[in-house]
């Protein structure tokens, strides 16, 4: 519990959700190191204690990841990958680590365990984003069509 509180003691809270400050001053974002991964240690941390504050930051963490998901089409969300305070296109990662596989791990747990219907609905959008096959670029913001004409290569 002593991890647990230290996370609580050391997040910093913006527009009702938390994340926390590397040493180089960035926000990773993801499972192995942002804000989503972190909200799964405070979710068993909850399970294990009872302890409803660490459900509650638990949640709060994981909002912060979920308000940076992309739409790329309709129905289709993705994870950009890295830290957030760095510049240059944002780049969509379909992995476990830095994407929507991992973010989409913790939000399958936590739908199980409060049962917000809100996290399926994003689980269904962000899980079709863990089937590609090949992190790349946000390109719907500059290439539209080619982006529609990659998934679809994707698919074969």
């Amino acid at each position: 519990m002593e991890i647990g509180d230290w996370l609580l003691d050391t997040k910093v809270t913006q527009n009702d959700v938390c994340y926390w400050i590397e040493s180089d001053g960035t926000v990773p974002l993801g499972h192995t190191e942002g804000a989503s991964g972190i909200a799964l240690y405070l979710l068993y941390l909850y399970l294990a204690t009872g302890d409803e504050k660490y459900l509650k930051i638990g949640i709060s963490a994981l909002e912060h990841d979920l308000s940076y998901l992309i739409e790329t089409s309709p129905g289709f969300l993705g994870m950009p990958r890295g830290p957030l305070n760095t510049s240059g296109m944002k780049v969509l990662s379909p992995y476990w680590d830095q994407g929507s596989a991992g973010v989409g791990t913790t939000l399958v747990r936590f739908w199980k365990i409060t049962g917000d219907q809100r996290y399926f609905e994003v689980i269904k959008s962000l899980s079709k984003d863990s089937f590609r096959q090949h992190t790349h670029l946000d390109s719907t913001l500059h290439f539209p069509d080619y982006s529609k004409d990659y998934r679809d290569l994707e698919t074969f």
